[in-house]
């Protein structure tokens, strides 16, 4: 699976990473480091043999002047996720930063389906970064934080 998940990343970069794209790659035995028009990510081949990876998505870090209304947010958003098994939003401890973590299974993963996903991310991040998701208790401003991608990636 190690092989699969080289050939993936190599494939993602060969069709989309440049300059112009925005989007930039470093590559590891089992991770890649992603910048995908401003956002990061961090895709990792979590298991070989059951070829199980992580897609992580930097969201920011948390804002202080707000941040009992934002984690009350995080909380309603990640209740959704859990809900609709789209994954889960946390923080990191060292960096206060949002982190948006989501599994996926190699063996289905495209070059393409990969960069949909990674799209469809940078949608939520910037939502993310202007609204916060909005106050708890009051709708969102975008469509619900709904990565539901499993048609593509389970």
């Amino acid at each position: 699976m190690n092989d699969q998940f080289i050939r993936l990343i190599d494939g993602f970069t060969g069709l989309y990473a440049s300059a112009e794209s925005g989007i930039y790659v470093e590559t590891g035995a089992s991770l890649a480091q992603i910048t995908f028009q401003g956002v990061e990510f961090v895709v990792v081949l979590e298991d070989s043999n059951s070829g199980r990876i992580s897609i992580q998505c930097n969201f920011g870090v948390l804002p202080q002047e707000s941040i009992g209304q934002t984690l009350l947010r995080l909380m309603e958003v990640n209740l959704h996720l859990a809900l609709s098994n789209g994954g889960s939003l946390g923080m990191d401890g060292r960096t206060r930063e949002v982190i948006f973590v989501m599994r996926a299974s190699l063996c289905r993963l495209t070059e393409q389906s990969l960069h949909a996903v990674l799209a469809h991310l940078v949608r939520h991040v910037e939502a993310w970064r202007t609204t916060r998701f909005e106050p708890a208790g009051t709708p969102p401003a975008v469509p619900p934080f709904s990565p539901d991608l499993s048609h593509t990636l389970a």
